[in-house]
Formats: C-alpha cells, structure tokens, sequence
C-alpha cells in the first residue's frame, strides 16, 4: 500500500505542470540564452522543445506503465533489472538535477527582488528554498493551491510580455529572416542557446513522480504532461519575440530581471508589475520542483537504494519530509555556484542524461516479449497504459529520435557544466558502491519492488 494519498485531479496536475516550467525558464534563463542566440533566441526555444516534446511522450507511457514515485529511476528499474546501479545513478541524477533547478529558480527571484528590496541575494535564494520547504512539507493539495494561483499570475506576466512585444517594431521579423544577422554568437550560439533554453522546459517529467498521488494516473498524467508542454512551448516562443523586439539582447544578458527589463522600454509600469509577476514566478517554480523532487528521493529511498529513512512520512498529511529536508540541503549546497547560467547548465546536462535513460527504458520495456512485462493493476478503469503512436518492428520512433536530437545538445555545455554535472554523477556512484559495501542497496532480485 502506497505511503501517499491519491488526492490530484487533471486540473492540479496541470497547474503543476505549468507553473514549474513557465517559472523555471523565462522568467530565470532568458538573459543568459539571449546572449549565446541573438534575436534568433525564437530558433534556440523550438530546438530545445524538440527533444523535450519527445521526451514527454517517452514519460507519457512510462508513468501509465509504473505510476509509482519516484519517476525515471522506477523505470530504469524495470527496464534493467540487472542492473541496480543504473537505477540509483538515475535517480541520482534526477534527484541533482531538482536542486540545480530549485537553486536555479531562487538565483532568479533574488534577482527580481534586488528591484524592490536591498537584501544579499544569497540570503533571498536561501529564504525561498526555505519557505518552500516548508509549504511543500504541510501537504501536497496545499501545495497545489498555491502553485494553481501563483501559475495564473505567472501566465498573466508572459502574456503582457507578448501584448508589448506585439507592438513594438520588428516583432516576429527574425521569423521571416532567419539567415540574418541576428546578433549573438551565430549558429553556435544558436546551438549553445537551445542547449541552455532546454532548461526552460524541464520540470514537466516532475509530474510522473506525482503518479502515486493522482487519482487516475493512466488517464490524466499524459494529458497533463502534453498538455502543459504545449502551452508553455506556445507562451516561450511568442516571448523570446517580444523580447528581442522591445531590448537588444545585450541588455538582456546584462540584466539580472531581463523581462522587467524589457518590459520598461514600453511601460514602466507593466515592468514594475512584472517584477512582482516574476517574484511569484521563480517562487512557484522552486515549491513545485521541491514537492516533485522530493518524491524523487523518497521513492529511491523506499525501494531501498538510499538510507530508509528519507522514506519517512507525516503520519497525518502524508508527505515525505525527510526526503524534502534532504532536497533543501542539497538545493542551499548548489546555492554558491551563483552565475544562474552554469547551475541552469549543470540542469540541463542532467536532464538529458536523465531522458536518455528513459527513452532507452522504453525502447526495452517495447521489445519484451509480451508475457515478460510486467502489467500493472488497473487503478482508473482503464485496460492499458497510453502507449506513444509510431514504432517500426516494435521499437518506438519517439524515444530513438530523442536519442539523436539529445546527442548534439551535450556538446555545447562549458566545461564547468560538464565537470559539475560529472562530479554530481560520480558522487552519486561513490555512494551507491559505499550502500552496496555495507549491505545496504537492494540485489538486482529485488529490482521489482520500486513500483509493488
């Protein structure tokens, strides 16, 4: 019996779905990709949402096939169960990879709250990730009231962004002349662009680690997870437009709230107003991305690949706590890395490793034979899980062509995202061999128990 309560509908889980990804990425991140892209920041955005709309199928069915917590480790769990310690790295990387973002997020709102209130920014970031904690802690519906009204005001700030941009001159002329001038740092900077923008659209895989607490996983994680994709895709390249065409990108790169910035070469009045849409913003985004990040932990904690007790639950609301505290260490740790652009690159790198690993889950998972896969119970009424349209002899196209997209991406991080995103993963081995050591990890007999 699951140690959380199914107490999610499909409006929650949009909600959800939406406010981490809108908040994570422009809000935070904009600055930085305008300065490798140029006013072709729009192409940088639809090269990144490729392998992120790929990717969503790829965790559309794995989260109906095993809607437990704990996301892409169950999976990695059930597609190679001879091989523990790609689980636990997996997991690992996921569980780095919600901190770097929630680490990212507060840098973001230190910056726009340095435009009203003269406090360090490291102790802003590190009020936030507190704060948040701690709402996270008291319940996951309450949790879920609060990112549905911060998601409508964050929504509400883009959509001003885009009415300014609407019209102001040269809106959506990089469209019509992509081989132009656009500033930035040419094709490369395109390429360096998406690599970072990627970032922009993680967060939505953070609602398969919400399955344990949806009421009908098999029918509303994949809507949910499509659905929100789609509208923050629509709302980012409309954005990236409008800020191009109100500021130059340099300005951009040198503001630490560009989209205020923006936004005051029309009115400073919509700018002031977005500086406090942007606050409500990055502090939605760091509550859902602890909330989701810490199922993360406790689901690897409670198939046993981590010390049981940040399995530990408030008996009386369910929540994982432990696992959250544990989250909030690990996000304030990251905290002092401080340029938002290497800790939005060190997520990004981790990410795509991550989705690598999923979209090879379900080319294996597929290529079972069928009395080898496992079927999960029904839990909403329905036969089977959604399965992604398109395969050719019974390997899924979705999760080889996220495979090839991904693999270009990795080449244009910096090297100090390269060398932190692998110290992270090497952290993580030296862990999983220290449990291993002492008895501690699970056998690869036991790989099936992360999603009983």
């Amino acid at each position: 019996m699951s140690k959380l309560r199914r107490v999610l509908g499909l409006p929650s889980l949009l909600f959800y779905g939406v406010g981490v990804v809108v908040g994570a990425g422009v809000y935070a991140l904009i600055g930085a990709a305008a300065e490798e892209a140029g006013r072709m920041l729009w192409l940088s955005m639809l090269l990144a949402a490729v392998p992120a709309t790929l990717a969503a199928l790829c965790y559309a069915e794995m989260a109906t096939r095993y809607p437990r917590a704990g996301g892409a480790y169950v999976y990695i769990r059930h597609a190679f169960p001879k091989l523990p310690w790609l689980g636990f790295i997996v997991g690992w990387a996921t569980a780095v990879t919600t901190a770097a973002t929630a680490a990212t997020v507060a840098i973001g709102f230190a910056g726009y709250l340095s435009l009203f209130v003269d406090v360090p920014r490291w102790l802003a970031a590190m009020l936030l990730l507190t704060a948040c904690t701690g709402v996270a802690v008291a319940g996951v519906r309450e949790s879920a009231w609060v990112a549905a009204a911060c998601t409508v005001i964050e929504v509400g700030g883009l959509v001003a962004i885009v009415v300014l941009g609407v019209g102001a001159d040269g809106f959506g002329e990089r469209l019509l002349d992509a081989g132009g001038d656009g500033g930035g740092k040419g094709v490369q900077g395109v390429l360096a662009g998406a690599a970072l923008t990627f970032f922009v659209y993680t967060g939505f895989e953070g609602l398969a680690n919400l399955a344990e607490e949806s009421r009908r996983p098999r029918r509303d994680l994949p809507l949910a997870l499509l659905i929100s994709l789609g509208v923050t895709v629509a709302l980012y390249l409309l954005v990236s437009l409008a800020v191009v065409a109100l500021v130059s990108p340099e300005e951009l790169a040198a503001s630490d709230s560009p989209l205020a910035t923006a936004a005051a070469a029309k009115s400073a009045t919509v700018a002031t107003a977005l500086g406090w849409v942007a606050l409500f913003s990055t502090a939605n985004t760091a509550l859902i991305t602890l909330v989701v990040g810490a199922r993360v932990v406790f689901g690897v904690a409670d198939a046993g690949d981590l010390p049981p007790a940040l399995a530990r639950t408030l008996r009386r609301r369910a929540t994982p706590w432990a696992a959250s505290a544990a989250l909030l260490v690990a996000s304030l740790a990251l905290l002092p890395l401080g340029g938002i652009g290497l800790v939005g690159s060190v997520s990004s790198l981790t990410t795509l490793v991550v989705f690598a690993a999923v979209g090879a889950a379900l080319i294996r998972v597929r290529l079972r034979p069928p009395e080898e896969t496992r079927k999960e119970p029904s839990r909403d009424g329905e036969a089977r899980p959604f399965m992604v349209p398109g395969s050719i002899a019974r390997v899924p196209l979705a999760p080889v062509l996220l495979l090839l997209t991904m693999a270009p991406l990795l080449l244009w991080f910096e090297p100090a995202a390269h060398a932190v995103a692998g110290a992270t993963l090497g952290a993580g081995m030296l862990v999983y061999a220290t449990r291993r050591w002492w008895g501690a990890a699970p056998t690869a007999s036991e790989a099936g128990r992360a999603a009983r």
